[in-house]
Formats: structure tokens, C-alpha cells, sequence
């Protein structure tokens, strides 16, 4: 992650002609995109990163006997197939279709949580860049590990002898039991 920073304040920088933009201020707009996403999800909502993936839900129905059913959402990352197919992911594809909304990210809401220090143009802008940063590493990187605080790590790795790289995210622990059984 810290390389990302560092590529995407540089290239802010250059873009967006602010020249205070750091790698301070790109991990704390991360943190608050993975903080909107958590929140999002808290409220049963799926959330698009558009170009990147979907964090949704898939429905699991638990036996417990009697011919009864416990019915308990489980989080679900689904890799965009065009960021998949332009760099070559293998990935897991679970369409198990569920009755949850999915919104875009609200960049807004991010500006928010970092109590206004950024616009929301600034923070769609970096997080623009954070993703292109992100297409950069995948492309010359064998191994991509990236954290969302709260919610996971999505990894990337190099499955020796395919040529295709495997893309997965690994949910938190804390995740998984945070999630309501209907």
C-alpha cells in the first residue's frame, strides 16, 4: 500500500496541481473508503468501486433441523470482469443473486468522514489515482497484498505454472461474525 501512496501523491500532485497532497492523505482517504464500505455493508447494502468490484452479500442457508432454515448473508467481494480480463485474474464468480441494493461509493460521504479536509473532487481524484496506481503494481508485481482496514485484504498472487494471476478477498474475521442472521 505504501508504494500506491506514494504513486498516487505524486501523480495527484502533477494532476491536480495541489502540491500538499501526501502519502499521509492518501492512506487516511483510504481508510475512510474502507470505513464507508464497512458502513455501507453494516446496513445490508452492497457498494460498486466503479472499474474495481463489487462488495455485496451471498445469501448461505444454515440447516438446523425440523425442515428449518436459518438464512445468513455472508460478504461477498465480486471482481469487475473488465479489470479481470485486462490483467489476466483468475476469480471467485458467485452469482447467487440476493434481494440486497448495491449503490456506488459515495464519495461525498468519505469527504465527510475526513471532516471536510479534502473536497469531494479530491477524494474521487485520488482514489481515481489510488486504482490506477493499483493497475500499475498488478502489471509488474508478482504479489499485490491490499488492506481495507475493518474489512479485509484483497490479494493478488502468482499461481506458478499458470500465467494468469489469482485475485481474491479475504475477509476479516471480524467481518464474517458481524454480519446478521435473519
Amino acid at each position: 500500500m505504501e508504494k500506491i501512496a506514494r504513486h498516487c501523491s505524486a501523480e495527484s500532485k502533477n494532476k491536480l496541481k495541489i502540491s500538499s497532497i501526501s502519502e499521509k492523505d492518501v492512506f487516511i482517504i483510504w481508510d475512510a473508503l474502507a470505513y464507508t464500505i464497512r458502513d455501507e455493508m453494516s446496513k445490508k447494502r452492497g457498494v460498486v468501486l466503479p472499474g474495481f468490484g463489487t462488495f455485496t452479500f451471498v445469501e448461505k442457508r444454515l440447516d438446523i433441523g425440523n425442515k428449518k432454515e436459518l438464512l445468513k448473508l455472508k460478504p461477498f467481494f465480486l471482481l469487475s470482469d473488465k479489470f479481470a480480463q485486462v490483467h489476466y485474474l483468475e476469480y471467485e464468480k458467485d452469482f447467487v443473486n440476493t434481494a440486497i441494493p448495491v449503490h456506488r461509493i459515495n464519495y461525498s460521504a468519505i469527504s465527510e468522514l475526513t471532516k471536510r479536509k479534502y473536497s469531494r473532487d479530491v477524494v474521487e481524484s485520488i482514489l481515481n489515482e489510488s486504482f490506477n496506481a493499483i493497475d500499475h503494481f498488478i502489471r509488474t508485481d508478482s504479489v499485490i497484498s491490499l488492506p481495507f482496514n475493518g474489512l479485509g485484504v484483497f490479494k493478488i498472487i502468482n499461481v506458478n505454472p499458470k500465467p494468469k494471476k489469482q485475485a481474491f478477498f479475504e475477509f476479516s474475521s471480524i467481518m464474517e461474525k458481524y454480519m446478521p442472521i435473519f
